[in-house]
């Protein structure tokens, strides 16, 4: 028929610019291997500039960005160099996509103020809102960059955290309305509200079997929560100070946390302390963690950035 013709004729253009989109993704990182191996032998022959960011890229290394412009990938076991990027390099970078624009319209209703990717890669989650007027979520297709839902009326505040499940079929999102809301990506439908924060939540977690959830808020607790069906499990509090960020440490049952005052905290799902980490001479803001748990890095409002072993060990600090 003339309408399964049609819907054939869509797949196989859909798919014509999946794999042009693949192809060109894959010349790039060409590009910027042979770009890294020369950078890395001219790096191997000079002084390294001082550092001013690192942030855990995977299990096995993470990444620095000095102030000559370069990002230098290190091997978190042996600490060996193992690639440069060098930014200031004509051609080694190139923007995907802008979306929106600050001076024209934009499809934000503010200022965007968390950001997320799907597993896959193939999916993007931007949160943000009008203070006290909303709460925006909006996720977008990354191949061929087009919305694919716009949940305006998720929230009602400004959201501060969002994250994709493990297998990347739900959406949490946490804001100042005191809400934390779950949402199936596919049809854009909530799935269910969490209720239980007196104060604006500030993060999320999922733990990686999919199944719990961890949660800061301002009024100075982390809640966990069963994701199937609903119900806390647990309030974790004493913290003295509102709780700015949380994250589950790899497979593990356990849980890092920093706050207001700046402390990196360690906790299981049952609240109980676990090794910890130094403390910052200030405010917290974000904290990271590598996917098998084994690197932990945060920064706040002292312009510092450090980065831990699982058991509490300093690995670096950069100014």
């Amino acid at each position: 028929s003339k309408k399964a013709k049609s819907q054939l004729e869509t797949i196989v253009q859909r798919r014509a610019t999946e794999i042009a989109s693949a192809q060109s993704i894959l010349e790039g990182h060409q590009s910027s291997v042979a770009e890294s191996k020369r950078n890395l032998e001219q790096t191997k022959q000079k002084p390294i500039s001082p550092w001013v960011h690192v942030v855990a890229e995977n299990d096995e290394t993470f990444c620095l960005h000095n102030e000559a412009g370069q990002i230098v990938r290190v091997d978190a076991t042996t600490g060996e160099i193992v690639a440069v990027t060098d930014l200031s390099t004509a051609g080694t970078w190139t923007l995907v996509k802008t979306i929106g624009d600050p001076n024209a319209e934009s499809p934000f209703a503010d200022r965007v103020t968390s950001l997320a990717y799907s597993p896959d890669g193939r999916q993007l989650a931007i949160g943000g809102g009008e203070p006290s007027r909303s709460g925006e979520v909006q996720i977008w297709n990354t191949v061929d960059w087009k919305p694919l839902h716009n949940l305006q009326d998720l929230h009602s505040d400004v959201v501060y955290d969002l994250q994709f499940s493990p297998l990347g079929n739900s959406l949490v999102s946490c804001a100042s309305d005191r809400m934390v809301k779950l949402t199936d990506v596919e049809s854009g439908n909530r799935i269910r509200t969490f209720e239980g924060h007196t104060g604006h939540v500030l993060g999320v977690s999922w733990q990686a079997d999919g199944r719990t959830l961890a949660t800061a808020g301002a009024d100075e607790v982390v809640k966990i929560w069963d994701a199937l069906q609903g119900g806390q499990k647990k309030t974790i509090s004493g913290f003295k100070s509102e709780v700015t960020a949380v994250r589950f440490l790899g497979l593990e049952n356990r849980l890092v946390l920093s706050t207001g005052k700046g402390q990196i905290h360690s906790r299981d799902n049952a609240g109980k302390g676990k090794p910890g980490f130094g403390k910052f001479a200030e405010y917290v803001h974000r904290l990271s963690t590598s996917r098998d748990g084994k690197l932990l890095a945060a920064a706040g409002t002292d312009r510092k950035v450090r980065v831990w072993t699982a058991d509490g060990k300093t690995k670096a600090e950069f100014d």
